[in-house]
């Protein structure tokens, strides 16, 4: 389980930073785009959020769930990140 919190946190990092249509918590944006800067991504730099998931991911992690809760984690940010970098 904690593997798939850590994946589908990395995915979310990209969607927020990169479609602003998709439903994302407002719990875990601050978090999210705290971890692309960190990552050296523009928050509109799609290619290098994508290209920097790892480290999006593992920034992300502690903070989401502090500020969203497990529940919210996975059951609105899981939904929203498998369409992370599908384009």
């Amino acid at each position: 389980m904690k593997a798939v919190i850590v994946f589908m946190l990395g995915l979310l990092a990209m969607l927020v930073q990169a479609n602003s249509d998709v439903d994302v918590p407002s719990c875990a944006v601050p978090c999210l785009n705290a971890a692309a800067n960190k990552a050296g991504c523009d928050a509109t730099d799609y290619e290098c959020i994508c290209k920097d998931a790892d480290s999006i991911k593992k920034s992300a992690q502690k903070c989401v769930i502090k500020e969203c809760g497990i529940s919210v984690a996975l059951n609105k940010v899981l939904p929203a990140a498998k369409q992370a970098c599908a384009a």
